[in-house]
């Protein structure tokens, strides 16, 4: 039986059948999780750990590095500079990867949004928490560190 089935073809099938369809969408969709995990591991493998300077960042950019153990992701809105963790609390994926229009990040894995200035989630298709944010100072040496 295909995976790929019309509303139409669905509506024909036994309950017999819909049963081992269910298997079957259960099995795959346990290998997309099992993907999904490693894209996700090989992401933040990819982050180089180095300090950020306030040149790294233009107006309305983002760029992601490691801190230590931590994922984070700073951007600069209206000259200022923001530090959060670049994980989603939705389901972890890279923040990073999503789009910073203004004070507002889309997640690109799942559409939730969250206003950079206070992690607060301003809108989002599940249940999630804020995002981890982080005060930002400025350094004598000119790098930018966050609490």
């Amino acid at each position: 039986m295909s995976l790929t089935c019309s509303r139409e073809e669905l509506e024909r099938l036994s309950y017999e059948e819909l049963s081992r369809l269910a298997v079957e969408l259960e099995t795959e969709g346990s290998q997309i999780k099992k993907v999904r995990h490693h894209f996700i591991d090989e992401l933040w493998r990819r982050v180089r750990e180095r300090p950020v300077e306030p040149e790294d960042l233009s107006e309305g950019e983002m760029v992601a590095v490691k801190m230590g153990e931590r994922q984070m992701l700073f951007a600069k809105v209206e000259g200022k500079i923001y530090a959060f963790s670049n994980r989603c609390p939705h389901k972890g994926f890279p923040l990073h990867k999503g789009k910073l229009e203004g004070y507002k990040l889309t997640c690109a894995y799942h559409g939730g949004q969250f206003d950079i200035r206070d992690g607060a989630c301003v809108k989002h298709p599940y249940e999630t928490y804020p995002c981890a944010r982080f005060e930002v100072r400025l350094l004598p040496d000119g790098t930018v560190e966050c609490e």
